[in-house]
């Protein structure tokens, strides 16, 4: 499960190396993190659960993995710079 660090929750690679041979496996994945129970809430688009850049590079290195569909409203709650996990790849 993800860790919590202030705000958001970050997904480390660790979180989703359990599910290494589903990424080896399959084009699309659904990455569903219980977010959507806060759906309608005015938190649901704040802070919510985030990849970390060495996750983002960590999932491009499956050759079949093409889609990452995050639970949450984006992929990153607090885009940097140095955080641009949607325009990775391998």
């Amino acid at each position: 499960s993800p860790r919590r660090v202030g705000r958001p929750v970050l997904i480390e690679p660790s979180d989703l190396e359990p599910f290494e041979p589903i990424f080896d496996a399959v084009p699309f994945v659904f990455l569903r993190v219980g977010w959507a129970e806060r759906f309608g809430r005015a938190d649901f688009y704040n802070a919510f659960p985030s990849l970390t850049p060495e996750t983002a590079d960590w999932l491009a290195d499956f050759p079949k993995l093409r889609i990452l569909g995050p639970e949450t409203p984006a992929l990153v709650a607090f885009p940097t710079d140095d955080s641009d996990v949607a325009n990775v790849s391998p």
